[in-house]
């Protein structure tokens, strides 16, 4: 008989087929800007970007200017030479004008505006330069200023204390302790030295031996006598003489008690410093001299031009100037020459990598970093240019990019020309 065969496991079915990846998109042809010759990447115009250094770059379409914007010529003839470029945003130029920003922008609140704040005519902030005239006029004291803007600035104009949540008329979290900072300096910094007041309070403050009248009018010699006694009538004398030579005399001991370690004692001071530096002697020429003779004596009170003798000594005046102004030109020329020096090349790198990817002129917008260009260099660019400075300046803040490189040759031009000049008149001098 056959033999019977053993049945087979069933087989496990194939995998299925991966449906084949669908086809790769190319990638989208570069667009051709209007008036290019050639495409480019955003990826390439990215990298354009990340790779300055003193400017940013941008290829967004610009904007056409507007009827009112004035030209670089025109601008310069209005508003004259900008001091930095770019040209800084607009900052208090003091503490107080940064301290009345600061008022102004809190008394502004709506909070403080009270029911009516479409009312412009009686605003909180209106109220509080009332307060400072009433200061100014000598009709309330600084004590008396800082009660009537404390309910100012908690309160305003509003009726619930200026909250219009909360308990009662308890002001906001926020708001109060914005309130009492500006009242701390108001009262601790921007009104000390203020008022009509502060005269007799400076006195009462400054009040020396011999009486509230300024140093240059001490009797000295009155203040020698004064002195003499009390050593005499001291057991250990405790100072040193106030007079040393002609000219000098000491501190009387209370002058400036309050205020002596802000003025003479520094951070910075070490042991040696402070057995080095005069802290306690003032340079005061002798009273019974004539005047020139005093000017002689003092250095402080020297005034060369004044009291020349002869025509040598006019004519060493009049070289030293010369040769003073001159050295000072080129200086200030090499110094703006150093600063504009890696602007222009990478002004001028972006410049030729434009043309040779064929891209238009003027498509990149290439602006200066903040700082870039101080009033010194921007100065001594306006001095190479004459009448024509400040129109030639207005234009290196509008487009850095063409006029950068063009200025930068001509500082070059006129620092080897001034130093050639400074070595002829040496012969003369």
């Amino acid at each position: 008989s056959m033999p019977t065969s053993m049945p087979q496991p069933p087989q496990p079915p194939p995998p299925p087929i991966a449906p084949p990846p669908p086809p790769v998109a190319p990638p989208p042809p570069p667009q051709i800007p209007f008036g290019a010759t050639q495409g480019r990447t955003e990826e390439r115009e990215r990298e354009i970007c990340r790779s300055a250094i003193y400017g940013t770059v941008s290829f967004q379409p610009t904007r056409p200017p507007r009827t009112s914007t004035l030209t670089p010529g025109a601008l310069s003839l209005s508003k004259g030479r900008c001091i930095a470029i770019p040209t800084p945003p607009t900052q208090p130029t003091s503490k107080e004008a940064a301290f009345l920003a600061r008022a102004k922008a809190h008394l502004g609140r709506r909070e403080l505006l009270g029911p009516n704040p479409g009312v412009r005519r009686h605003t909180p902030y209106t109220e509080f330069l009332k307060c400072l005239q009433l200061l100014a006029a000598g009709l309330v004291t600084r004590e008396e200023l800082v009660v009537l803007v404390k309910g100012l600035f908690l309160q305003g104009h509003a009726k619930d204390g200026g909250g219009t949540s909360g308990a009662g008329n308890q002001p906001p979290a926020a708001l109060a302790s914005d309130a009492l900072c500006l009242l701390k300096e108001l009262e601790q910094d921007i009104l000390v030295g203020r008022g009509p007041y502060d005269a007799q309070e400076r006195g009462k403050r400054e009040k020396a031996v011999l009486g509230n009248v300024a140093l240059h009018h001490h009797d000295w010699e009155e203040h020698a006598k004064i002195t003499a006694t009390n050593t005499a009538t001291t057991a250990v004398p405790t100072r040193r003489s106030d007079r040393v030579g002609n000219s000098y005399r000491r501190y009387p001991p209370d002058f400036y008690p309050q205020i002596h370690d802000s003025i003479f004692v520094h951070s910075g001071r070490d042991e040696t410093d402070t057995s080095v530096l005069n802290d306690e002697y003032i340079c005061l020429p002798p009273k019974n001299r004539t005047t020139i003779q005093s000017r002689l004596r003092s250095p402080e009170d020297y005034n060369g031009p004044t009291i020349r003798r002869n025509a040598y000594e006019e004519i060493m005046f009049k070289l030293e100037d010369e040769r003073y102004e001159v050295d000072m030109a080129i200086e200030r020329n090499s110094s703006a020459m150093r600063q504009i020096e890696p602007l222009a090349e990478e002004a001028l790198a972006m410049k030729k990598g434009e043309e040779a990817d064929g891209q238009p002129i003027g498509r990149m917008q290439y602006q200066l970093r903040n700082r870039s260009l101080g009033s010194i260099h921007i100065g001594a660019v306006a001095r190479l240019y004459g009448d024509a400075g400040d129109e030639v300046v207005r234009h290196l803040a509008a487009d850095p990019l063409a006029v950068l490189p063009i200025v930068f040759r001509r500082l070059r031009e006129k620092d080897a020309e001034w130093r050639k000049v400074r070595n002829e008149m040496t012969l003369g001098w």
